[in-house]
């Protein structure tokens, strides 16, 4: 058993702490300054790989376009999501278009909604990341057909793993 003359104080474990803190953030910085982004992309995707096989979750994508063409799976989540944005939601985004007469209720970006459906819990996250220009179809664009985003769209669908083939067979 340790004496108190052999336990660190409470200053010299939060000056630890702080020490540790600190390094981290300056290698995190350097790193992000000096490892080319290709090579951190591949580094996360088998880290993320690696914990993955320890987790008890799946995760699934649904993409705002598939190619050029608007996702109708997105679409659907976008407009479900709508209806289940609970009271302790602390952001979200609000319309009302022109021809409308009820205010329309949307998910923000880097939000995240829980839901429970079918008796399987899920987590939905709205995540977007900044994209060079990229054209995709626009049915109401009748003078060019396509708009010019630079934002790219996602759902990140969170669900226990158990759960997979149940998942997949809903309509």
């Amino acid at each position: 058993m340790l004496s108190s003359t052999q336990m660190p104080s409470i200053k010299t474990i939060i000056s630890a702490a702080g020490s540790a803190a600190a390094t981290a953030m300056v290698v995190r910085s350097v790193a992000r300054d000096l490892i080319p982004h290709e090579f951190q992309s591949y580094f996360f995707l088998k880290l993320r790989g690696l914990l993955g096989r320890f987790s008890n979750q799946v995760t699934m994508i649904v993409d705002e376009y598939d190619g050029m063409y608007p996702n109708q799976l997105f679409q659907s989540a976008e407009l479900y999501l709508a209806t289940v944005i609970r009271p302790d939601t602390k952001r979200f985004r609000v319309t009302k278009p022109e021809n409308q007469k009820q205010i329309m209720v949307w998910m923000e970006k880097n939000e995240e909604v829980i839901d429970e459906f079918g008796g399987v819990r899920f987590t939905w996250r709205l995540l977007c990341h900044q994209v060079q220009g990229k054209h995709v179809a626009n049915p109401d664009d009748y003078f060019h057909g396509s708009t010019l985003k630079t934002e790219v769209r996602f759902f990140e669908l969170v669900f226990h793993k158990k759960f997979k083939d149940k998942v997949r067979a809903f309509h």
